[in-house]
């Protein structure tokens, strides 16, 4: 049975660019939560589970495609017994 990571990724931009990263990604996780309640506002959180360790490789993917969007990927890990708090922060490209 895998050791489970918790992930947040916090999403900003315009609006209706969110609304296009929203329908392209494809998310790695399992049980995936997107909230989208503050999407016209700007912003957009998507929680879920991976198995083993956090997707960094998949954030960076992320920064790569949308430089236009400011990420902030947070993480914690079973294996910490979800004590310690990992993130990465990628303001948006001008």
């Amino acid at each position: 049975m895998p050791n489970w990571t918790q992930n947040v990724l916090t999403i900003a931009g315009e609006p209706d660019d969110l609304r296009t990263f929203l329908q392209a990604v494809n998310w790695p996780g399992m049980r995936t939560e997107i909230d989208s309640k503050t999407l016209d506002e700007g912003i957009v959180t998507v929680a879920f589970d991976t198995a083993w360790r956090a997707p960094v490789s998949f954030f960076y993917k992320l920064r790569e495609a949308y430089p236009h969007l400011a990420l902030k990927c947070q993480w914690r890990d079973e294996e910490d017994n979800y004590d310690a708090l990992h993130s990465l922060e990628y303001e948006a490209a001008a």
